[in-house]
């Protein structure tokens, strides 16, 4: 009894059919990096705390950026444009809705940008408002 196989009619579903199976093979290999030890079904909480946490990181790392970028004004020299950006940094952070933990942060990071427009004006002096942005700096880099 003899079985004949012929290929050549089938060869672009074969090669799909392997290029599919090496796409799966890989996926799965990803997926057991990225999984959890044990591997589990993460439940509504864990869904909830892992989203919450990665809000956390945006809002935090937001945060270190305004901070960074008042250190810069306050090496600048004191303008109009020095004064105008401070207050947007200040605007931007009274307005914002923050998680409970990162609001005493916030308040010195809109603390610290109210300072450096009280420096552009000249009403603080700059060692002044240096303490105040290194407060607010201290509470970022922290975890």
């Amino acid at each position: 009894m003899e079985l004949e196989l012929e290929f050549q009619g089938n060869a672009k579903a074969i090669l799909w059919t392997l290029v599919l199976f090496l796409v799966l093979v890989g996926l799965g290999a990803y997926g057991r990096v990225v999984t959890p030890n044990p591997p589990k079904v993460l439940t509504w909480a864990d869904w909830r705390f892992r989203a919450v946490q990665r809000q956390y990181t945006r809002q935090l790392a937001a945060m270190r950026r305004d901070a960074e970028a008042l250190a810069a004004l306050l090496d600048s020299r004191p303008n109009l444009r020095t004064a105008w950006q401070a207050e947007q940094i200040a605007a931007r952070w009274q307005r914002a809705e923050v998680l409970d933990a990162l609001t005493g942060r916030r308040e010195a990071l809109v603390q610290a940008a109210q300072a450096v427009q009280d420096w552009v004006a000249g009403r603080r002096e700059e060692e002044q408002v240096r303490e105040v942005l290194q407060h607010a700096l201290e509470g970022l880099s922290g975890e």
